[in-house]
């Protein structure tokens, strides 16, 4: 691991918010199949204003892959604070605590079966 992935610094709440305003806006053309009407360059072109917008808060310097699994975690957490209103844990243990932004992906992420989920 070389010093710049260890010393990598968290997304602040101001970055997340403006990460998922921007990815929302262009949530269509990022998640399509490669074709004729959508390629890697249209991709990359959204990505890299993403990039400038989140890199204007002036937080940290960020880059695309960061970025991009930024998202990806951020499904990722979701889906599974989800699953455990669909498929509660027996044995006991601590619940999954919901995270200020679980709602805002739920929102925009087609991925994620629809279920009952309690209000905060």
């Amino acid at each position: 691991m070389d010093d710049s992935q260890s010393s990598q610094i968290f997304f602040s709440e101001k970055e997340l918010k403006t990460l998922l305003s921007e990815y929302v806006k262009v949530k269509e053309l990022l998640e399509q199949k490669h074709s004729t009407k959508v390629t890697e360059k249209d991709k990359t072109k959204a990505w890299k204003e993403i990039l400038a917008a989140v890199n204007a808060l002036g937080v940290a310097k960020r880059d695309i892959p960061s970025l991009k699994k930024k998202i990806a975690d951020m499904k990722k957490y979701t889906r599974e604070w989800v699953t455990s209103f669909k498929a509660p844990k027996t044995g006991g243990g601590k619940a999954k605590k919901e995270m200020w932004y679980y709602r805002l992906v739920l929102e925009f992420c087609s991925c994620i079966a629809p279920v009952q989920i309690p209000l905060a």
